[in-house]
């Protein structure tokens, strides 16, 4: 299964924080995409793609996963069938 992750960038000075980066990674090969201009990196794993982000200065960069889609399926979500603040269940949209 690919792995998704973003690269985060945060500012040391004044802990300010963004996504500079998307990515994908599968076994053996990883693509991340810069979200400031689109250009595209191929590395064989998402930690080499790291040095094409360094911004350099007081810029900490690092690597957001996002739970695998097994993990995700393994989690139900309960939600009661009305709440006083949302109404009946039939009034909302479900996940």
């Amino acid at each position: 299964m690919p792995t998704l992750f973003a690269i985060g960038a945060e500012d040391l000075g004044t802990h300010e924080a963004w996504i500079i980066g998307w990515g994908i990674s599968f076994p053996g090969s990883t693509r991340v995409v810069a979200t400031d201009d689109g250009h595209t990196v191929s590395t064989v794993r998402p930690e080499d793609s790291l040095r094409f982000f360094a911004e350099g200065g007081q810029t900490r960069l690092s690597l957001i996963y996002a739970p695998s889609i097994r993990d995700a399926l393994q989690y139900r979500v309960h939600r009661p069938a009305e709440s006083p603040v949302e109404g009946p269940a039939g009034n909302r949209a479900s996940t």
